[in-house]
């Protein structure tokens, strides 16, 4: 049979037969091509999974993901910044005024305790946890006393750890192995054998602590700067010069003679020996690089 008597042959089929032939054949094709199209994927899946993921899995191990992909099992500290809402004070008058204590010193020590947030002293037998906060502690050797009584050593608190450093005493503090350490945001950088102006508050008997992050602690260095670093807009000198001219003198000397021994200390003394030859004695006009006169004629 020829296309033409093919086609003649399917002219005189009533259509609906032919729609009704037609519908069935795709109902029936398509449920099979469904089907095993699924099959083939999920084969095709399995196998790609099971050859290639132990690949996957042997690169990343010897390559290490991203830390942001990995959290690293082995880090003990994880730190997180604070910010509390205290006052922020226009005038250095408005300052002073809400200070209980002033006073300049040298840090000694920094050690760390968890205190009861309400009282500034160590939590009670069975005080919620929510009311107890680790606390950087620092001993101050007093240098000048602006306001409050006068001491030669003081103590200050401080809410909040220190960021990189001394993570054994604070996690020791925690009695914990692991812990993640709140910090306190926009206070200056304290060091030991540093030299700073405490502006403080003092509630009670507990130990004094900060008026607030930005404007409680000011670093002698800002003296050095003659008053062109700011802190919170109110300057170290304006808060001294408060107290009078002599104070202002006393604190800038101070500040002057810290500079030059810290510029001293990272000069070596050219009269001292060598590190390197600590036992060696230097004898003046000796040339060990000029070889010495024989002895035999």
């Amino acid at each position: 049979m020829n296309a033409e008597q093919f086609s003649s042959a399917l002219g005189k089929v009533n259509d609906k037969y032919i729609m009704e032939a037609i519908t069935y054949e795709r109902k029936k094709k398509s449920g099979w091509l469904k089907w095993g199209a699924m099959a083939a994927c999920f084969g095709f899946l399995l196998t790609v999974s099971l050859t290639t993921l132990p690949g996957i899995f042997e690169e990343a191990r010897k390559n290490e993901l991203p830390p942001a992909l990995v959290p690293n099992w082995q880090q003990k500290v994880v730190y997180e910044s604070i910010s509390l809402d205290w006052p922020i004070y226009e005038s250095v008058d408005e300052l002073i005024e809400a200070c209980d204590v002033i006073v300049a010193g040298t840090v000694t020590n920094i050690s760390f305790q968890v205190l009861d947030t309400r009282t500034g002293k160590l939590p009670e037998t069975g005080i919620e946890e929510l009311y107890c906060s680790l606390y950087t502690i620092y001993d101050i050797d007093v240098i000048e006393t602006y306001k409050g009584d006068s001491r030669e050593t003081q103590q200050i608190r401080v809410i909040g750890g220190v960021k990189g450093a001394y993570e054994s005493e604070q996690l020791a503090a925690l009695g914990q192995e692991q812990a993640t350490i709140f910090v306190l945001e926009s206070l200056a950088e304290i060091k030991t054998g540093g030299i700073y102006l405490f502006m403080l508050n003092q509630y009670d008997d507990a130990l004094p602590t900060i008026v607030n992050a930005e404007q409680g602690v000011y670093s002698i260095s800002d003296a050095n700067s003659n008053g062109s670093m700011k802190t919170g807009e109110i300057t170290v000198q304006e808060i001294i010069l408060s107290f009078g001219t002599n104070k202002w003198t006393k604190f800038e000397n101070i500040a002057k003679q810290d500079l030059s021994a810290e510029y001293s200390r990272g000069i070596p003394d050219k009269d001292s020996a060598p590190t390197e030859y600590s036992d060696t004695i230097i004898v003046p006009g000796f040339d060990l690089d000029k070889p010495s006169e024989s002895d035999t004629p």
